[in-house]
């Protein structure tokens, strides 16, 4: 469908006003990107809400999946999430093509077991960290196992959910990324610089 010129209108100024709402709290708020595109971010933790504002802010349309929404209330757990929108796990995906997955590792399979035919051909990105160092497969790696037609992108696992949401945090910028696939690693690289971290493009999954 076609939108009006009305249409466009309202939604550029609608943008303008969170800008500046965002502005007034202390929030960085950048352009939004040329390409526009909706992000899922599939979990509820303090991770996951910090990734969504940080998404939000850099000009992307965020959804946020959770196995229970109706018992989540994110307006009430933090500021500047009430333009977020949150959903099922299975309508985050039908919206969602690129999709972060901030759920522990060990809950991959109980958590997208259910979605497993609708992942395929989408972009996952693995935020997840290991409590200590595996001697089979890395996170990203099980989970590009359990979703063969899926692409895996491992990012953003290093960036702690306060130095996500607060951009005067003094920690490093750097967002390292590691994917068997070249295209999507440019893709997420280009996202991490719309959201102010520096990429830094490892290769394959043999270095996650």
């Amino acid at each position: 469908m076609i939108e009006s010129e009305a249409d466009m209108n309202s939604k550029r100024d609608y943008f303008i006003w969170t800008k500046q709402f965002a502005e007034l709290k202390g929030c960085t708020v950048m352009d939004k990107p040329v390409n526009d595109r909706t992000v899922g971010v599939i979990g509820t933790g303090n991770f996951a809400r910090a990734l969504a504002k940080r998404l939000y802010y850099a000009g992307y349309d965020v959804v946020i999946g959770s196995r229970k929404p109706n018992e989540r209330n994110i307006m009430a757990i933090g500021e500047c999430l009430c333009d977020i929108t949150l959903t099922s796990i299975d309508d985050c995906i039908k919206q969602s093509k690129l999709l972060f997955l901030a759920v522990h590792a060990e809950n991959y399979k109980d958590c997208l077991s259910r979605h497993f035919d609708r992942l395929n051909d989408r972009i996952i990105v693995d935020v997840s960290n290991r409590d200590s160092p595996s001697k089979t497969d890395s996170n990203a790696e099980y989970l590009q196992n359990l979703l063969p037609k899926a692409t895996v992108v491992k990012a953003f696992n290093v960036i702690s959910a306060y130095a996500m949401e607060d951009e005067s945090v003094s920690s490093s910028k750097q967002v390292f990324l590691a994917s068997n696939d070249v295209a999507c690693r440019e893709r997420i690289s280009s996202m991490a610089r719309d959201m102010g971290f520096h990429p830094v493009d490892l290769g394959g999954f043999e270095v996650s």
